[in-house]
């Protein structure tokens, strides 16, 4: 039981990595973007959705362009620190898998699936209060992007809160053959 529990905490995980992470918009809403894990990993390019919004609300094209650069510029500074943050989510989903093809999960993996379930707790916590409002100023752009948690963050959470109480369940009474 305790096996299937720690794959699906990894796959949860796993799965919020692709989903948005942070929701980003003017104070007015007129503005608005999201960004993934694997989005600012893989590079957001060129912040497309933030470039035509602008472009709708009368914004010249080379302000547009320059401001999304910017914002891609914000975001990108985070790329490392998203790798780094979803590894514990990786690693729960080999132990479950570890755990599926052994036909049970014992208490070596039990603390692992216990450590790992709060190093992804504590990287919501960290995400939450680390990745903040993104203020972008250059000579001709001022823009300031309210930033709100996504779907991927809470997956991140589950995936922790699960872990966490598998692992202690794992560790007090392990899976038999």
């Amino acid at each position: 039981m305790w096996r299937v529990l720690v794959l699906l905490a990894g796959i949860a995980g796993v799965v919020g990595f692709f989903l948005p992470l942070r929701s980003f918009s003017t104070p007015d809403g007129m503005v608005s973007a999201e960004a993934s894990a694997y989005q600012i990993v893989t590079g957001i390019g060129d912040a497309k959705q933030l470039f035509e919004q602008a472009q709708k609300l009368g914004m010249k094209q080379a302000d547009a362009e320059r401001m999304a650069e910017r914002v891609n510029q914000a975001i990108q500074g985070y790329r490392a620190a998203m790798i780094a943050l979803f590894v514990p989510s990786a690693l729960l989903t080999l132990v479950g898998l570890i755990g599926l093809a052994r036909g049970k999960l014992q208490r070596f993996a039990g603390l692992l699936a216990l450590l790992l379930g709060i190093a992804s707790t504590a990287a919501f916590v960290l995400i939450l209060m680390l990745v903040g409002d993104l203020d972008i100023k250059d000579r001709t752009v001022s823009l300031t992007l309210n930033s709100t948690a996504g779907p991927g963050m809470y997956c991140l959470l589950g995936a922790g809160i699960l872990a966490m109480f598998v692992g202690a369940g794992a560790l007090l009474r392990p899976d038999e053959d």
